[in-house]
């Protein structure tokens, strides 16, 4: 069963990589940052994998490599927003190969393909999340220190997540699915204006520096708008 899928992970690999290369990727504009993507995308479906049984290859811990490719992309100036895109392509690439073999190759295919789709889904997100968190920890240490900040320039006392409204949830869960302020309008039918105010009120109610860095003082964690 795992070596029907296995055999089938460079075909959904050539898949993502054309879908990289149609959107105009970061993640693919050289030879080093591509296989970076790969080899993170391999790991990741090597644990879809795993769901159905042994497999020649060990687990890996995603943590380490996980960080340090966030590091990179920190460095590189390449936005968790971009993380996040390459996720939801590698999703469309992988489902739909992945629920054809399943029903139409494998005995009881069918049965086991929530679990591999469930193992998917928390493979992506849990190294988006480790990703973002290195990412958010280098773009912090490049900024000045608090003591040189002028405090004033931030209107009102400090609040918290419990003082964030239902509405301001809502667009930082559009915000953890990286879409942009007109994205965030479109889909929660307000203007372009009134997300803007409605990220100042989160900001400054969080203190917080940055998207990602409003998403983790209220427990939200950068997911990719899965479809498939």
């Amino acid at each position: 069963m795992t070596g029907i899928i296995s055999e089938r992970i460079d075909q959904i690999l050539g898949l993502y990589e054309k879908a990289l290369h149609d959107a105009d990727s970061p993640l693919i504009t050289t030879a080093d940052r591509w296989h970076q993507a790969r080899r993170q995308a391999e790991a990741i479906l090597s644990e879809c994998v795993r769901v159905l049984g042994p497999t020649t290859t060990e687990p890996s811990d995603p943590h380490v490599p996980t960080r340090e490719l966030g590091i990179s992309r920190a460095h590189e100036q390449i936005l968790v927003a971009d993380s996040i895109r390459a996720a939801t392509l590698l999703w469309r690439a992988a489902v739909p190969v992945l629920r054809e073999v399943l029903t139409t190759e494998i005995p009881e295919g069918r049965e086991r393909l929530p679990d591999v789709l469930e193992a998917l889904y928390e493979a992506i997100s849990i190294r988006l999340y480790i990703g973002s968190l290195a990412h958010e920890h280098v773009r912090l240490a490049g900024r000045p220190s608090d003591s040189g900040r002028d405090h004033r320039s931030v209107s009102g006392p400090v609040a918290g997540p419990e003082d964030i409204t239902e509405r301001e949830r809502e667009v930082l869960k559009c915000v953890s699915r990286a879409l942009s302020n007109r994205e965030i309008a479109k889909e929660l039918a307000i203007s372009e204006a009134t997300v803007k105010a409605h990220l100042r009120n989160i900001f400054r109610k969080l203190a917080a520096t940055s998207r990602v860095d409003a998403l983790n003082k209220v427990g939200l964690v950068p997911q990719p708008p899965l479809e498939g």
